[in-house]
Protein backbone atom coordinates (compact mmCIF):
# COMPACT_ATOMS: atom_id res chain seq x y z
CA UNK A 1 0.00 0.00 0.00
CA UNK A 2 1.31 3.64 -0.66
CA UNK A 3 -0.77 5.88 1.12
CA UNK A 4 -4.99 4.43 0.82
CA UNK A 5 -4.06 2.95 -2.81
CA UNK A 6 -2.48 -0.25 -3.56
CA UNK A 7 0.27 -0.54 -5.92
CA UNK A 8 1.80 -3.66 -7.30
CA UNK A 9 5.14 -4.62 -9.72
CA UNK A 10 4.48 -6.62 -12.73
CA UNK A 11 7.22 -9.12 -13.93
CA UNK A 12 6.90 -10.09 -17.52
CA UNK A 13 9.13 -13.26 -16.94
CA UNK A 14 10.68 -15.16 -14.41
CA UNK A 15 13.84 -16.94 -14.92
CA UNK A 16 14.59 -18.15 -11.24
CA UNK A 17 17.60 -17.65 -8.86
CA UNK A 18 20.85 -16.47 -10.98
CA UNK A 19 24.64 -15.11 -9.68
CA UNK A 20 25.48 -11.76 -11.40
CA UNK A 21 27.70 -9.16 -11.42
CA UNK A 22 26.56 -5.77 -10.97
CA UNK A 23 28.01 -3.26 -12.86
CA UNK A 24 28.19 0.43 -13.07
CA UNK A 25 25.51 2.13 -15.30
CA UNK A 26 27.04 5.13 -16.06
CA UNK A 27 26.37 9.42 -16.03
CA UNK A 28 23.11 9.32 -17.71
CA UNK A 29 21.41 7.07 -15.06
CA UNK A 30 23.14 7.46 -11.73
CA UNK A 31 20.46 10.20 -10.56
CA UNK A 32 18.49 7.57 -10.93
CA UNK A 33 17.31 6.53 -7.31
CA UNK A 34 15.82 3.43 -7.85
CA UNK A 35 18.62 1.61 -10.26
CA UNK A 36 21.04 -0.14 -8.46
CA UNK A 37 23.36 -0.96 -11.63
CA UNK A 38 23.22 -3.41 -14.60
CA UNK A 39 24.27 -6.77 -15.84
CA UNK A 40 25.05 -8.55 -18.60
CA UNK A 41 23.07 -11.66 -19.21
CA UNK A 42 24.50 -15.42 -20.42
CA UNK A 43 22.12 -13.90 -23.84
CA UNK A 44 24.29 -11.03 -24.27
CA UNK A 45 21.42 -8.51 -23.22
CA UNK A 46 22.01 -6.03 -20.60
CA UNK A 47 19.77 -5.97 -17.92
CA UNK A 48 19.06 -3.07 -15.21
CA UNK A 49 18.98 -3.76 -11.76
CA UNK A 50 15.98 -2.27 -9.99
CA UNK A 51 15.39 -1.32 -6.31
CA UNK A 52 11.38 -2.87 -5.84
CA UNK A 53 11.48 -0.54 -2.44
CA UNK A 54 13.12 2.77 -3.70
CA UNK A 55 10.60 2.26 -7.08
CA UNK A 56 7.31 1.93 -5.11
CA UNK A 57 8.76 4.71 -2.64
CA UNK A 58 8.73 6.90 -5.31
CA UNK A 59 5.41 5.73 -7.02
CA UNK A 60 2.39 8.24 -5.91
CA UNK A 61 -0.80 6.87 -7.26
CA UNK A 62 -2.97 9.83 -6.76
CA UNK A 63 -0.24 12.08 -8.81
CA UNK A 64 -0.58 10.02 -11.96
CA UNK A 65 -1.97 11.55 -14.95
CA UNK A 66 -2.44 9.93 -18.15
CA UNK A 67 0.02 11.01 -20.96
CA UNK A 68 -2.78 11.66 -23.56
CA UNK A 69 -4.56 13.87 -21.10
CA UNK A 70 -6.07 17.16 -21.73
CA UNK A 71 -4.69 19.56 -19.06
CA UNK A 72 -7.38 22.07 -18.42
CA UNK A 73 -6.61 25.80 -17.17
CA UNK A 74 -7.89 25.01 -13.39
CA UNK A 75 -5.58 21.93 -13.25
CA UNK A 76 -2.51 23.34 -14.72
CA UNK A 77 -0.49 24.03 -11.57
CA UNK A 78 2.76 25.75 -12.14
CA UNK A 79 2.63 25.05 -15.69
CA UNK A 80 2.25 21.70 -17.84
CA UNK A 81 5.77 20.19 -19.17
CA UNK A 82 6.15 18.10 -22.28
CA UNK A 83 8.81 15.65 -21.61
CA UNK A 84 10.01 14.07 -24.74
CA UNK A 85 12.78 11.21 -24.55
CA UNK A 86 12.74 7.66 -25.78
CA UNK A 87 14.43 6.42 -22.73
CA UNK A 88 11.19 4.88 -20.09
CA UNK A 89 13.24 5.21 -17.15
CA UNK A 90 14.36 9.12 -17.92
CA UNK A 91 10.67 9.99 -18.43
CA UNK A 92 9.23 8.87 -15.41
CA UNK A 93 12.32 10.42 -13.65
CA UNK A 94 11.75 13.87 -15.12
CA UNK A 95 7.75 13.05 -14.35
CA UNK A 96 8.60 12.35 -10.58
CA UNK A 97 10.72 15.24 -10.32
CA UNK A 98 8.43 17.90 -12.41
CA UNK A 99 5.40 16.61 -10.42
CA UNK A 100 7.03 16.60 -6.60
CA UNK A 101 7.49 20.76 -7.91
CA UNK A 102 3.81 20.86 -9.06
CA UNK A 103 4.38 21.17 -12.61
CA UNK A 104 1.88 19.00 -14.72
CA UNK A 105 3.79 16.63 -17.21
CA UNK A 106 3.05 15.12 -20.10
CA UNK A 107 5.16 12.43 -21.81
CA UNK A 108 5.69 11.26 -25.48
CA UNK A 109 8.72 8.74 -26.37
CA UNK A 110 9.84 10.44 -29.68
CA UNK A 111 9.61 13.48 -31.97
CA UNK A 112 6.31 12.14 -33.45
CA UNK A 113 4.72 11.07 -30.57
CA UNK A 114 5.07 14.46 -29.26
CA UNK A 115 3.56 16.19 -32.14
CA UNK A 116 0.68 13.94 -31.78
CA UNK A 117 0.19 15.00 -27.89
CA UNK A 118 0.48 18.68 -29.20
CA UNK A 119 -2.67 18.67 -30.86
CA UNK A 120 -4.21 17.64 -27.99
CA UNK A 121 -2.80 19.99 -25.19
CA UNK A 122 -0.74 23.60 -25.61
CA UNK A 123 2.54 23.08 -22.55
CA UNK A 124 3.97 25.89 -21.24
CA UNK A 125 7.34 24.57 -22.17
CA UNK A 126 9.25 21.55 -23.74
CA UNK A 127 12.19 19.29 -22.58
CA UNK A 128 13.53 17.20 -25.18
CA UNK A 129 16.13 14.90 -26.12
CA UNK A 130 18.06 14.81 -29.22
CA UNK A 131 18.63 10.87 -30.25
CA UNK A 132 15.43 9.48 -30.87
CA UNK A 133 13.79 7.17 -33.45
CA UNK A 134 11.54 8.44 -35.99
CA UNK A 135 11.89 11.89 -34.83
CA UNK A 136 15.35 13.26 -33.47
CA UNK A 137 15.23 16.15 -31.30
CA UNK A 138 16.51 18.61 -33.81
CA UNK A 139 13.82 17.81 -36.39
CA UNK A 140 11.12 17.94 -33.65
CA UNK A 141 12.31 21.23 -32.77
CA UNK A 142 12.68 22.54 -36.27
CA UNK A 143 8.57 21.46 -36.62
CA UNK A 144 7.77 23.57 -33.73
CA UNK A 145 9.86 26.76 -34.96
CA UNK A 146 8.10 26.00 -38.44
CA UNK A 147 4.68 26.32 -36.56
CA UNK A 148 3.01 29.93 -36.23
CA UNK A 149 1.64 28.48 -32.97
CA UNK A 150 4.45 26.92 -31.54
CA UNK A 151 7.15 29.26 -33.03
CA UNK A 152 7.78 30.67 -29.38
CA UNK A 153 7.14 28.01 -27.18
CA UNK A 154 10.33 27.52 -24.90
CA UNK A 155 12.87 24.21 -25.76
CA UNK A 156 15.23 22.49 -23.09
CA UNK A 157 17.08 20.47 -24.94
CA UNK A 158 18.79 17.61 -22.53
CA UNK A 159 21.12 15.22 -24.06
CA UNK A 160 24.68 13.54 -23.30
CA UNK A 161 25.61 15.16 -26.48
CA UNK A 162 28.00 17.81 -25.21
CA UNK A 163 30.29 18.95 -28.63
CA UNK A 164 29.79 22.08 -30.02
CA UNK A 165 28.52 21.06 -33.25
CA UNK A 166 25.17 20.01 -31.39
CA UNK A 167 25.41 22.94 -28.99
CA UNK A 168 25.49 24.92 -32.56
CA UNK A 169 22.56 23.32 -34.32
CA UNK A 170 20.49 23.96 -31.33
CA UNK A 171 20.94 27.41 -31.18
CA UNK A 172 20.30 27.93 -34.72
CA UNK A 173 17.04 25.80 -34.74
CA UNK A 174 16.39 28.95 -31.45
CA UNK A 175 16.45 26.45 -28.50
CA UNK A 176 16.16 28.24 -25.19
CA UNK A 177 18.54 25.92 -23.12
CA UNK A 178 21.13 23.04 -23.44
CA UNK A 179 21.44 21.07 -20.75
CA UNK A 180 23.81 17.80 -20.68
CA UNK A 181 23.22 14.68 -18.73
CA UNK A 182 23.41 14.17 -16.25
CA UNK A 183 22.54 17.59 -15.15
CA UNK A 184 21.58 18.59 -11.23
CA UNK A 185 17.66 19.08 -10.55
CA UNK A 186 19.02 22.88 -9.34
CA UNK A 187 19.67 24.02 -12.69
CA UNK A 188 16.69 22.59 -14.66
CA UNK A 189 14.43 24.11 -11.92
CA UNK A 190 16.43 27.52 -12.48
CA UNK A 191 15.92 27.17 -15.86
CA UNK A 192 12.07 26.23 -15.99
CA UNK A 193 11.36 29.25 -14.00
CA UNK A 194 13.51 31.66 -15.89
CA UNK A 195 11.46 30.60 -18.71
CA UNK A 196 8.30 29.85 -17.67
CA UNK A 197 8.73 33.53 -15.64
CA UNK A 198 9.84 35.36 -19.12
CA UNK A 199 7.15 33.99 -20.97
CA UNK A 200 4.51 35.39 -18.00
CA UNK A 201 6.28 38.62 -18.17
CA UNK A 202 5.90 39.22 -21.86
CA UNK A 203 2.43 37.97 -21.33
CA UNK A 204 0.82 40.40 -19.27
Amino acid sequence: MRGESPVALFAGDLYGNRQIVIRSVGVQLESVPWINGGTVLASGEVALIVDPGVLLDAFDPDAIVPPDAIVSESERGRGVILAVDDSVTMRKFVTSMLERKEYQVITANDGLDALTKLKRTRPDLVLVDIEMPRMDGFEFTRHLRASPETEELPVIMITSRSGGKHRQQANELGVDAFLVKPYKEKELMEKLDELLHSEEQENE
